[in-house]
């Protein structure tokens, strides 16, 4: 496997996905206003289903990263910059669906 070529595409498609969700979010910064209509706002919810789905696919796409790119899952799993990093995302993601229901 070429392991350069597979880390170059997987870099590339999670800094694109990165550049989108933050195009997501200053589109919502723009949109949202004290006075918002009820289609307003189902178009915000409309994208901020996208911003979820995007967020969910930069942290796909940055595991597959760590386990199948040049350095492999060996280094990554023992690294704790690499958890440093990742652990306050988790527990957004779990404080945000448990804020949800």
């Amino acid at each position: 496997m070429n392991y350069a070529a597979a880390d170059l595409h997987l870099a590339i498609a999670h800094h694109l996905l990165i550049f989108l969700l933050a195009g997501i979010l200053a589109f919502e910064i723009g949109v949202i206003r004290l006075t918002m209509t009820g289609a307003d706002i189902n178009r915000v919810g409309r994208v901020d289903a996208w911003y979820g789905i995007l967020a969910l696919a930069i942290v796909a796409v940055g595991f597959s990263r760590a386990i199948f790119a040049a350095k492999g899952w060996g280094y990554y799993s023992i690294n704790g910059f690499f958890w440093a990093k990742i652990s306050p995302r988790w527990g957004c993601c779990r404080l945000s669906q448990q804020c949800g229901s």
